[in-house]
């Protein structure tokens, strides 16, 4: 399963990176990613480690923690600072929250499991055009995929995956929210743990007393025998 709420810190004072990494260290749920001592060197560890949420200092050599909000609106951020001043600034940028230095714990604690709620609150996916985009983890690096290029999707220890251009990509919704969630782009559920896109279906073909989907490159994927009226019904429709 995946860890927790993973976490880059992200300041160019190296006694308050060590006091958030002890207090991350008491805070179940969280797992520390990376550091990162200034603007490009955040800028790279945020393209490289894909972190849940960033604990940002505003002041810092290179872009500061503002400028790096700017661009990245989709990352989640809990702004570490010595100065109130920028607070309006940083919740109009939808900063999760804004901690004062020196920071405690139990602060800390109020601003990560806020940032955990918003993530699990977040759209599942967005749709653009026609196409719903779904988040999806390829190692350490997060992509934003067209699903109706999915052929299909799995269940695998507790996680849905699927695979494409030779890579295995992890989302981190289970597969009864995708259904739902993809039901317009003609997924359908073909047994417990699998997900067809109806569209990459090229025949069903029966093997001994199991039917089975036959995908693209000759891939075949057992229909259960409650749903196989379903997935016959969907393979018709218009």
């Amino acid at each position: 399963p995946r860890p927790g709420l993973r976490v880059l810190i992200a300041d160019d004072e190296a006694l308050a990176r060590r006091r958030l990494v002890r207090m991350l260290e008491e805070i179940e749920g969280t797992t520390l990613v990376g550091q990162a001592d200034d603007g490009m060197d955040t800028l790279a560890k945020l393209a490289a480690l894909a972190p849940d949420l960033v604990l940002l200092d505003i002041s810092m050599p290179g872009p500061s923690g503002l400028e790096i909000a700017r661009m990245h609106p989709r990352t989640s951020i809990v702004f570490t600072t010595a100065s109130e001043a920028h607070a309006v600034e940083a919740f109009a940028l939808e900063a999760t929250d804004y901690l004062l230095k020196p920071i405690e714990l139990p602060r800390l604690k109020q601003a990560l499991a806020r940032a955990a709620s918003r993530l699990q609150q977040a759209p599942l996916a967005r749709v653009e055009r026609g196409a719903t985009i779904v988040e999806a983890q390829h190692g350490r690096t997060t992509h934003y995929i067209d699903a109706r290029s999915i052929p299909r999707i799995y269940s695998e220890d507790k996680l849905s995956c699927f695979h494409l251009g030779g890579n295995e990509y992890h989302l981190r919704e289970s597969l009864n929210q995708l259904e739902e969630l993809l039901a317009s782009h003609k997924f359908i559920r073909c047994s417990r743990g699998e997900l067809l896109n109806t569209r990459a279906i090229v025949g069903l073909r029966n093997r001994g007393a199991t039917v089975v989907a036959v995908l693209a490159q000759g891939v075949e994927i057992a229909i259960s025998r409650r749903r196989l009226a379903a997935v016959r019904l969907a393979l018709r429709a218009p």
